[in-house]
């Protein structure tokens, strides 16, 4: 993993595939025009693929990430992770755990977490190794109809309890971005409103564009 990834991991547009929010655009064709429009994680999804095209999949979008200098990763599968070079695992509560999918990959390995709304869970998560820990759904989310909407205080309240990145997730659309950032997100991770946009590059660009003004006023 360069010095890139592990510094854009601190902060940055994190996109997440998705098959049907994609409007039958493959993984491969979504993830090039995020990686243009400048996002600094993407993290394979794929429910209703095999395991051998998961792999494949993930071994083009592995070597399309590295080019790019962005890292990636594979949602709920270790092994699938280290299978196809991924740079590390994405996990909910019923994945497995953080240490297994670590003692897996290894010592470098970038391990997130989903922990919902949940501080114990993040400070669980964050001990047993986590690299990350996501929060959400921060708003109404249209890929997932039964996600529990959170707002933002749980958002606030995981970043002060964690030492390591926290990534907002849920309803984020660009114009929402500044919003969590304020709340105490470092990632902000987005599915339909770049996989879902027309012009995926351009939609990626605009949330990379917020993030860095937002930290310019930071300053």
């Amino acid at each position: 993993m360069s010095a890139r990834q592990l510094s854009e991991m601190q902060r940055g547009l994190y996109v997440i595939t998705d098959r049907p929010a994609a409007h039958g655009r493959a993984h491969d064709e979504v993830v090039q025009a995020a990686l243009r429009g400048g996002a600094a994680v993407i993290q394979l999804r794929d429910k209703d693929c095999s395991p051998a095209d998961l792999i494949a999949t993930a071994r083009r979008l592995s070597r399309m990430c590295h080019d790019a200098g962005a890292a990636f990763i594979v949602n709920d599968d270790a092994a699938i992770a280290a299978e196809a070079g991924a740079d590390g695992v994405h996990l909910g509560p019923f994945d497995g755990g953080v240490a297994e999918a670590r003692e897996l990959l290894g010592p470098d390995a970038i391990v997130g977490y989903s922990a919902k709304a949940s501080v114990e869970l993040a400070i669980a998560a964050e001990r047993q190794g986590a690299s990350y820990v996501v929060a959400g759904s921060i708003f109404p989310t249209a890929t997932k109809s039964d996600a529990s909407v959170v707002g933002t205080a749980p958002l606030t309240a995981i970043r002060a309890a964690l030492s390591v990145p926290v990534g907002a997730i849920g309803g984020i659309g660009v114009e929402r971005a500044s919003e969590v950032l304020a709340a105490g997100a470092d990632l902000v991770c987005v599915i339909s409103a770049v996989v879902g946009a027309e012009d995926i590059e351009a939609a990626a660009r605009a949330f990379v564009t917020q993030i860095q003004a937002f930290d310019r006023k930071d300053r």
